[in-house]
């Protein structure tokens, strides 16, 4: 059996997703140091990595599409939300490599866990805190398609328009407040400073409070808000 048979456009989605999460956890844990490899560094190198994994993964496979610098080029999309530079590279090259798919393939499969829709739904929105970066755009640029494609399968699924804009209007509040408990520098050490707080003592208050506000946007979305003035998509 040749290596062709082996390696799949899914496998290298899973692990271009798991080396943009390790390089992500590592710096918030420590183990990256920020004063030797800063996050924005760090993100480069695994976009360049998961450039490489690709390129070598299309010529081991016939089912892995072409993967170089045009193929990331043309994945990436500038958007307000997405400020960083390190952000707009990874994107591009996390789509590109298939990561969206294996996300996408990833939230399906915690959907038939215990957490259930709902369960996976509030995982997925909240990821900007639980993983908080000194800036949400670097997330938010990275994994809004997956937040997007979510949304609009969760919608097709239960037949409510509404949940595409829950899920996705969601997530952005989550990203734009989710700065604030960064253990690598968020506008909360501001307050920590100010006060003589220890480090990372306003972490967690702030953390749940944009858990709490993120779960008042969807529902707001949900229940309040027309997705559509005038009604649905087609109607006069």
């Amino acid at each position: 059996m040749g290596w062709g048979m082996i390696i799949t456009p899914l496998m290298i989605g899973y692990i271009s997703l798991i080396i943009f999460f390790g390089v992500i956890l590592g710096s918030l844990m420590g183990f990256i140091p920020q004063n030797k490899l800063p996050i924005q560094t760090a993100l480069f190198i695994t976009a360049i990595v998961i450039m490489l994994i690709g390129w070598v993964g299309s010529n081991m496979s016939t089912d892995i599409t072409s993967f170089g610098p045009s193929e990331v080029t043309g994945k990436i999309v500038i958007h307000p939300i997405t400020a960083l530079v390190a952000g707009f590279f990874v994107a591009g090259a996390l789509e590109a490599a298939g990561a969206f798919e294996a996300m996408g393939d990833l939230l399906d499969r915690l959907k038939e866990t215990p957490l259930g829709v709902v369960g996976t739904s509030m995982f997925l929105v909240n990821i900007p805190t639980l993983i908080a970066m000194p800036c949400g755009r670097i997330l938010a640029a990275a994994l809004m398609p997956a937040a997007i494609l979510f949304g609009l399968q969760l919608a097709k699924d239960v037949g409510d328009s509404r949940l595409t804009g829950a899920i996705v209007f969601a997530f952005i509040v989550n990203a734009a407040a989710s700065c604030g408990p960064s253990p690598l520098g968020g506008i909360g050490t501001i307050g920590e400073g100010m006060g003589r707080f220890p480090i990372g003592s306003l972490v967690a208050p702030q953390a749940t409070g944009i858990i709490l506000c993120t779960s008042v946007c969807a529902v707001i979305i949900k229940y309040i808000t027309p997705l559509f003035p005038g009604g649905e998509p087609g109607e006069q």
